[in-house]
C-alpha cells in the first residue's frame, strides 16, 4: 500500500474496542457506507439499515467485513465475513438487529463497521447513530384487593408493587390515605412517599398495617386504604379493602337477643322456643334437612324439693316445608301439694303466602276441663318494612276468666343506618265471680336508632305502660336518649345517656296516688383505647330518686358515682372488669340525712383451653346500693361468685355445661347454685338435652332441684334413605405437593366451603320425588374439615373462599369445583405452597424478511407436572410470562407455536424441577426460516 497514513479510531459505545485502520490516500480499494445516517426507534423495535460497499478498483476485490454493536445488541441477520466485489460494482449488505427493550432512553447509540482486505489490512470505515425514544410506561398494583384481619389479630399485611415497564428510570410520589378502621403504620414502619424504579424492573412493597383501637372488639367490611403513586406526567390510585371477621367475643357487653314468637303467643313449639347454649362450639358439623321434614319432640321437666313435687311434660309433632308449618302438640302438669292437674291439646301453623305476606295461627284445649283459646297473626315484610299483627282469646275454666289480646309490631329502616320500631299491645281479661276482678292493660314500646355520618349514633326509646283493675291502677312511663360520638380515628368514645323514670299506683278512681315514684339518672362517659385489645371506659353517673308512700314515708336520695371499666379481647383470654364508687345523700321521713360511701366492682374473665372448651369466673361485689320494695328501701351489702366450665364431646356433636354459684347478702339468706347440662345434634337429626339444677338455701323450703330432659327426633318423609348421603370436606395444607392428607399436616381453618345443588340424581325423577336443597355454607375450624349430613344424590358445585391469609399456599384445584354425590365420602382440598416459573418469547428474523410488526401477545405457555397436572398462563403485550404452581415436583414446560410454518421454535417441552428451589426461569426462542434475495442486474 502507498501514501500517507492515517488512524482512525473507532469509538464504539458499550463495547471497550478501539480499532486502528491504516487506508491509503492515492488509490483506496473500496468504500462503505450506511444508507440511513440516524434512525429513531421505539424500545424493543427492530433496527433496519444497508451497509454499501462499492469495489473502487478495476479489479474484483475480496473484503472482509467488520460490524460493532452496542453490548447487548444482537444481529438477527448474518453479516458475511467475506464478500467478492467485482471491479466497479457496489453490494448491499442488510442489517437487521434486535434491541433489548431494557436498553435505556436519552442518549445516543453507535453501530459501527469497517472494511479489510483478505490480508486483514483496513480499508474503511462508516457509522451510523441510533437515538432511542423514551417509553414510560408502569402499572401500580396490589398483593390482594381484599384483605382480612383474624379475629385474634390487629396487624394485616399489606403488599403493593410498581412495574416500571418503561426504558427510562422513573421517580414516584407515593400517598398513602386510610379510613378510619385502619391505622397507616409511622416510625420505622411508615411507608415511603417516594422510591425509584429502574428501566425494565419492578419493585415490591411488603408493609404491615394495624386495625385502629376503636375496632379491635367492632367487626367492619368496607375499610380502605388508597395507594396513589404518580410522575411527572402521570398517576394511577390501586384502593386495597380491609374486613375484620367478627371474633366469638366481640361486643360480648351485648347478650343475644332472640326473637319472639311473630304471632305473639305464648306456645311451647320446638322451632321457635328451644335455643341451644353452646352452639358456639359445635362447628363444622351441621346436618342438612329436606325439604319435607317432621320432628317428634319429648319434653319433661320435675321440680322438687322437701315440701312439693312439679312435673310438666310436652309431647310435640309438627311437619313443615318451604313455605308451609304447623304441628300438634299436648302439655300436662302436675302439682303435688296442691293436687293440681292440667292437660291440654294445641295446635299451631305458619304458612307463607307468595313473597311478602306469612299467617300464623294457634289454638288449645284443655283435656278436662272446657278451658280453650285461639289466635291469629299476620306479618308483612316488604324490603325495609316489617308489620305484624295478631289477635287472641282464651278461656280459662277453672278461674271463670276470659282473655282477649291485641298485639302489634311495626319497624321500618331509612336512609343508612336509622331505624324506627314501635311495639304495641292491649289485653283485656274479665271473670264472670264476683269474687275475682277484671284487669286492662296496655303497653307501648317505641325505639328510635340512628347514625350521622360514621361518628355519631343516637338511641331513643319510650315504653309506656298502663295496668287497670277494678280495685288498683299502675302507670309507668319511662323516656331513655342516649348519644355518642367517636372523636379522632384512634378510637376515643364519648357518650352520653338520660333515663327518665316515672311510676303511680293507687286506687281505682281515686285523685290522689298512693304511691309516686320519680327517678333520673344522667351518665356521661369517655372510652380510650389502651394497650393491644384493651380499651377503657370512665364516666361520672348523677342520680335521684324520689318516693312518696303518702302517710308511710318519704324517700329521697341522690347519688355521685364514679367508675372505671376495662375490657380485653384477645385469642384466648378475655376479661371485663368494673370499678364503681360514689356517695349518696339519703333524706328520710322526719328530715334524717344520711350520707353512704357506697362501692361496687365486678369482674369477668373467660379463658380459652382449646378450640373446643373454655372456662370462666364471674365476681361481683357491692356495698351501700339501694334496694328494697314500693314502702321499704334498704342498703344492701352483696358478694356473688360463679364459675363455669364448657367442653365439646364425643366428635365436637355434643356441648357440656357445668355452672357453680354463691351468692351472699346481709337481707337475704345465702344460697348456692349447681347445674350441669348437656346438649347436641348426633346423626340422622337426633337432638338431645339433659339439664340437672341443685339450688340450696338455709331455708328449706326454698331449696330444690331440677331435672329437665328433651328428645327431638326428625324424620324426612316420602324419602328413600338410600337416596341420602353423608359428605365429608377436607381442607389441608399439603406440604409435600403430594395431594394427599397425611397425619403430620395440618388442616386448612377459615375456609368457607359452600355447596349448591347443580342437578339432582335421576333417581328422584324416577320415583316421582322432587328434591329443593337449600344452599349451605358453612366454616372451617382448625380441623379443616366440614361436614354435611344427608344430602340428597346428585351434583353439587362446591366453592372454596379463604376467609383469612394462606401464608403461600393456593388451592390448584380451583375456587369452584363439581361434586357428584352417590355415597357416603370424603373430598379433600389440598392448599399446596406455591413456586414461580417466569420467562419470555423472543423472536429472531432472518436477513431478508418480509415480515412485519408482529403481534405475539397472549401466547399460552403450559406447565404440566409428573402426576399429569396442567397450569396455564398467556404472555403478556410484553411477551413474558409468570406461571404459580406447586412446589415439590417435576415440570415439563411447553408453549403453542402460533407462528406458522415459518418459523421454527429452537427448543419446546423443557424439563424444569421445582424440588429444591421456589423460582426458575425458561425462554422460548423461535427462529424465521432463511430467505434470499436476488438482485436484477442492471
Amino acid at each position: 500500500m502507498r501514501g500517507v497514513s492515517r488512524s482512525i479510531l473507532l469509538i464504539i459505545l458499550f463495547l471497550p474496542v478501539w480499532v486502528t485502520a491504516q487506508v491509503s490516500e492515492e488509490s483506496e480499494i473500496a468504500a462503505v457506507e450506511f444508507i440511513k445516517d440516524t434512525v429513531e426507534l421505539s424500545p424493543d423495535a427492530l433496527y433496519f439499515n444497508v451497509i454499501k460497499i462499492k469495489n473502487l478498483t478495476t479489479e474484483a476485490q475480496k473484503i472482509r467485513i467488520q460490524v460493532s454493536l452496542p453490548e447487548g445488541w444482537r444481529p438477527m441477520t448474518e453479516v458475511p465475513d467475506m464478500l467478492e466485489i467485482p471491479a466497479g460494482k457496489t453490494k448491499p449488505v442488510p442489517l437487521r438487529i434486535t434491541i433489548p427493550k431494557t436498553t435505556p432512553a436519552g442518549k445516543p447509540y453507535s453501530i459501527a463497521t469497517a472494511i479489510l482486505t483478505d490480508s486483514n489490512s483496513p480499508i474503511d470505515e462508516a457509522s451510523t447513530l441510533v437515538i432511542m425514544n423514551a417509553n414510560r410506561s408502569w402499572s401500580l398494583e396490589t398483593g390482594e384487593s381484599t384483605v382480612y384481619f383474624k379475629p385474634e389479630s390487629v396487624i394485616a399485611p399489606l403488599s403493593i408493587s410498581i412495574e416500571n415497564k418503561g426504558n427510562i428510570t422513573e421517580k414516584f410520589q407515593l400517598k398513602w390515605t386510610s379510613s378510619d378502621e385502619i391505622k397507616i403504620p409511622s416510625g420505622a414502619k411508615k411507608p415511603p412517599s417516594e422510591i425509584t424504579v429502574a428501566a425494565q424492573s419492578d419493585t415490591s412493597l411488603n408493609l404491615e398495617v394495624n386495625c385502629n383501637r376503636y375496632y379491635l372488639v367492632t367487626p367492619f367490611n368496607n375499610g380502605r386504604i388508597e395507594v396513589n403513586a404518580s410522575t411527572d406526567i402521570e398517576q394511577q390510585n390501586q384502593s386495597i379493602k380491609f374486613v375484620r371477621l367478627p371474633g366469638e367475643y366481640d361486643n360480648f357487653d351485648n347478650a343475644k337477643v332472640f326473637p319472639l314468637n311473630t304471632a305473639g303467643l305464648q306456645t311451647r313449639m320446638y322451632n321457635q322456643l328451644d335455643i341451644p347454649i353452646t352452639t358456639v362450639f359445635l362447628r363444622g358439623k351441621i346436618p342438612v334437612k329436606t325439604e319435607q321434614f317432621v320432628v317428634y319432640r319429648i319434653y319433661t321437666r320435675d321440680i322438687f324439693n322437701i315440701q312439693d313435687f312439679w312435673s310438666d311434660n310436652d309431647l310435640e309433632l309438627y311437619y313443615s316445608t318451604r313455605s308451609f308449618e304447623g304441628g300438634l302438640g299436648s302439655s300436662s302438669s302436675y302439682l303435688g301439694r296442691n293436687m293440681f292437674i292440667r292437660n291440654s291439646l294445641y295446635g299451631e301453623l305458619e304458612q307463607k303466602l307468595g313473597e311478602y305476606n306469612i299467617i300464623h295461627a294457634f289454638a288449645n284445649k284443655g283435656l278436662l276441663d272446657k278451658s280453650y283459646g285461639y289466635a291469629l297473626g299476620h306479618e308483612l315484610n316488604i324490603n325495609n318494612f316489617n308489620f305484624m299483627n295478631s289477635a287472641a282469646f282464651s278461656s280459662n275454666a277453672i278461674v271463670n276468666a276470659e282473655t282477649r289480646t291485641l298485639k302489634n309490631n311495626t319497624s321500618f329502616t331509612f336512609l343508612k343506618g336509622n331505624s324506627i320500631s314501635y311495639e304495641g299491645e292491649y289485653y283485656l281479661t274479665e271473670t264472670d265471680s264476683q269474687e275475682d276482678v277484671n284487669s286492662e292493660n296496655y303497653e307501648h314500646r317505641l325505639n328510635y336508632r340512628g347514625e350521622i355520618g360514621e361518628a355519631v349514633t343516637m338511641n331513643a326509646s319510650n315504653e309506656f305502660r298502663l295496668i287497670e283493675t277494678d280495685i288498683t291502677t299502675q302507670i309507668s312511663n319511662s323516656v331513655r336518649g342516649a348519644a355518642g360520638v367517636r372523636v379522632g380515628r384512634k378510637g376515643t368514645t364519648l357518650s352520653g345517656i338520660y333515663v327518665y323514670n316515672q311510676r303511680l299506683s293507687g286506687k281505682t278512681g281515686s285523685e290522689t296516688p298512693d304511691i309516686f315514684l320519680l327517678r333520673h339518672q344522667a351518665t356521661a362517659q369517655l372510652g380510650l383505647p389502651a394497650i393491644k385489645r384493651t380499651r377503657l371506659t370512665t364516666g361520672l353517673v348523677y342520680n335521684t330518686l324520689l318516693q312518696d308512700t303518702y302517710g308511710n314515708n318519704t324517700w329521697y336520695s341522690e347519688e355521685y358515682n364514679a367508675f372505671l371499666k376495662a375490657t380485653l379481647y384477645s385469642t384466648r383470654l378475655q376479661y371485663r372488669a368494673k370499678v364503681e364508687a360514689g356517695f349518696r345523700d339519703a333524706v328520710l321521713s322526719g328530715n334524717t340525712l344520711k350520707r353512704k360511701f357506697h362501692k361496687l366492682a365486678t369482674a369477668n374473665i373467660t379463658h380459652k383451653l382449646g378450640l373446643n372448651s373454655e372456662i370462666s369466673v364471674n365476681l361481683n361485689y357491692s356495698d351501700g346500693v339501694l334496694t328494697g320494695t314500693n314502702y321499704t328501701r334498704s342498703l344492701e351489702e352483696r358478694f356473688m361468685a360463679s364459675a363455669g366450665y364448657r367442653q365439646a364431646l364425643y366428635k365436637d356433636l355434643l356441648a357440656l355445661n357445668v355452672n357453680a354459684g354463691y351468692d351472699h347478702s346481709n337481707l337475704r339468706r345465702d344460697a348456692m347454685t349447681m347445674s350441669a347440662a348437656l346438649e347436641g345434634t348426633l346423626q340422622d337429626n337426633l337432638d338431645l338435652k339433659l339439664k340437672t339444677t341443685f339450688r340450696s338455701t338455709n331455708d328449706s323450703p326454698l331449696s330444690f332441684t331440677s331435672i329437665e330432659a328433651s328428645v327431638v327426633k326428625g324424620f324426612d318423609i316420602g324419602r328413600k334413605k338410600a337416596n341420602y348421603y353423608d359428605i365429608e370436606i377436607i381442607c389441608f395444607k399439603d406440604l409435600n405437593g403430594n395431594g394427599k392428607k397425611e397425619a403430620r399436616e395440618p388442616g386448612a381453618q377459615n375456609i368457607q366451603v359452600s355447596l349448591k345443588l347443580m342437578q339432582e340424581d335421576e333417581s328422584f325423577a324416577k320415583a316421582g320425588q322432587s328434591v329443593r336443597f337449600k344452599n349451605t355454607s358453612l366454616l372451617t375450624g382448625s380441623s379443616g374439615s366440614v361436614t354435611c349430613e344427608y344430602m340428597p344424590a346428585g351434583n353439587y358445585e362446591l366453592q372454596l373462599l379463604p376467609l383469612s391469609d394462606m401464608q403461600g399456599f393456593f388451592n390448584f384445584s380451583g375456587a369452584s369445583q363439581n361434586i357428584n354425590i352417590t355415597e357416603n365420602k370424603k373430598h379433600y382440598v389440598p392448599y399446596i405452597e406455591a413456586a414461580r416459573i417466569s420467562g419470555m418469547v423472543e423472536i429472531q428474523k432472518s436477513n431478508f424478511t418480509n415480515t412485519g410488526v408482529m403481534d405475539i401477545a397472549n401466547i399460552r405457555v403450559t406447565a404440566t407436572d409428573d402426576q399429569g397436572n396442567s397450569f396455564t398462563v398467556l404472555t403478556d403485550k410484553m411477551v413474558y410470562f409468570t406461571l404459580y404452581v406447586p412446589k415439590n415436583r417435576d415440570y415439563t414446560i411447553s408453549i403453542n407455536n402460533i407462528m406458522g410454518n415459518k418459523f421454527e421454535l429452537e427448543k419446546n417441552d423443557i424439563p424444569v424441577s421445582m424440588k429444591d428451589k421456589d423460582k426458575a426461569a425458561v425462554n422460548f426462542i423461535f427462529k424465521e426460516k432463511k430467505r434470499r434475495i436476488n438482485f436484477s442486474r442492471g
